[in-house]
This record gives structure tokens, C-alpha cells and sequence, in this order.
């Protein structure tokens, strides 16, 4: 297949999120641009592609977006009598952006739809089910500390699904994501996976052990 095949022209939503392939993702569509956008959407079956902003602002201006992101299909939608909606979409494909186009109301650009590189089969059985251990404790650690919805022993299997979603779940800057979303190879993928998780595990650890120290310090000095 021709590789133009792949290249496409997108609506883009710049949003201070980044959205993952099988990543949930509801929006409260209120401005004009965006409603239009959407409609427009709506009425042709199509995606629309979100994208981090780099710079500027989310609602009411401009802004400049990171050049990969990743298409929203939209699985239901919620009209108001003002004309703002509420949709749910989720995350379906990495794009990188080739050329932004600002000649429509809203922002859209000629983007490539990317795909992945495949690696050894058996070493990523051993890195899925390394990884998978990683996400389980740090699951076992936040759930210490405040309740959570995913249950750790219906992680996925395939190693693609299991690292978006450990992406997803980690409490993390954005730009730590947008840098994971960018990322073309499986092997590349898990392996920062891989490190991602094991320092975060490790500074969870660290500041539950130091968190009891320092309300024992701060009742002293009170």
C-alpha cells in the first residue's frame, strides 16, 4: 500500500491532555469553533485528532499543539438546547501532524497515521509480564492511599494495551506522556515503560515513608 494512503486531513482538537489509543475521553464542547468541528464530525462518520498543547491556550485563543497525538472516535453525543454538547469519544490511533492548516474556524492539519514497529515475540512475553508486575505494584501502592477503579488482575495481555493503559493510569506530568505517545517501536515502548514505572515505584515508596516521618516532625514543633 502507498504510503499517502496513511496521510490524511484531520479536525484537531488542541487540549491540555494527552489521549491514548483505548483511552476514554468525554468533552464538554462550548466554544463555536469546536462546535462546529464537532457537528461536522458527527455528520460525516469521522474522527477528530487531539493533540497537547505546547503552547497557549486551551479555550479561547490559540495554541500551538505537540505534533503527534492521537484520533478521538465519537461513541455517543449529548445535545443542549444552546447548542453545546457533551460526547464521549476514545482514543483510536497515533498521528503525526505533516502540515497545520488555519484556513477553517477551527485548527486541522495533513497528518499521518502511525504505526507500530514489531519486535521478538518471546522477549516481549518476558517484558509484558515484567511490566506487568510493575503496574500491579504501583496499583497496590496508590490503592494504599486512595481508591481505585482498575483491578489489578485484569491488566492485558498484550503488551501494546497493557503499556498505554500504564500510561494512562501513571500520575505524571504531560510531556513524560506526550514523549511515551511518540514512541514508534513496541520494544522502545515497553522498555521506557519499563523504567518509567520502576521510578515512579520507587518514589512512591520513598514519600510513604517519609510522609509519616514528617507529620511526626511537624507535631513536635506544634
Amino acid at each position: 500500500m502507498d504510503a499517502t494512503d496513511y496521510v490524511i486531513d484531520l479536525p484537531l482538537f488542541p487540549l491540555n491532555v494527552v489521549l491514548f489509543p483505548g483511552m476514554p475521553l468525554p468533552l464538554h464542547i462550548f466554544e463555536e469553533r469546536y462546535r462546529l468541528m464537532i457537528n461536522e464530525c458527527i455528520d460525516s462518520r469521522q474522527p477528530f485528532g487531539v493533540v497537547l498543547i505546547k503552547s497557549g491556550q486551551e479555550a479561547g485563543g490559540t495554541a500551538e499543539p505537540h505534533m503527534v497525538g492521537c484520533t478521538a472516535e465519537i461513541v455517543s453525543v449529548q445535545r443542549l438546547e444552546d447548542g453545546r454538547l457533551y460526547i464521549n469519544t476514545v482514543g483510536r490511533d497515533r498521528f503525526k501532524i505533516h502540515e497545520l492548516h488555519h484556513d477553517k474556524q477551527y485548527l486541522h492539519g495533513t497528518v499521518e497515521i502511525l504505526s507500530m514497529e514489531d519486535s521478538d515475540t518471546m522477549k516481549m512475553i518476558k517484558k509484558t509480564y515484567s511490566l506487568r508486575r510493575l503496574v500491579r505494584s504501583y496499583l497496590d501502592t496508590i490503592s494504599s492511599i486512595a481508591d481505585t477503579d482498575i483491578d489489578p488482575e485484569k491488566l492485558p495481555e498484550e503488551p501494546m494495551s497493557l503499556a498505554y493503559l500504564g500510561t494512562i493510569l501513571l500520575q505524571v506530568p504531560a510531556e513524560i506522556k506526550q514523549r511515551i505517545l511518540g514512541i514508534n517501536s513496541v520494544a522502545e515502548l515497553m522498555s521506557e515503560m519499563h523504567n518509567v514505572y520502576q521510578r515512579e515505584n520507587a518514589l512512591l515508596v520513598e514519600m510513604l515513608r517519609i510522609g509519616p516521618k514528617m507529620q511526626s516532625q511537624s507535631r513536635n514543633l506544634n
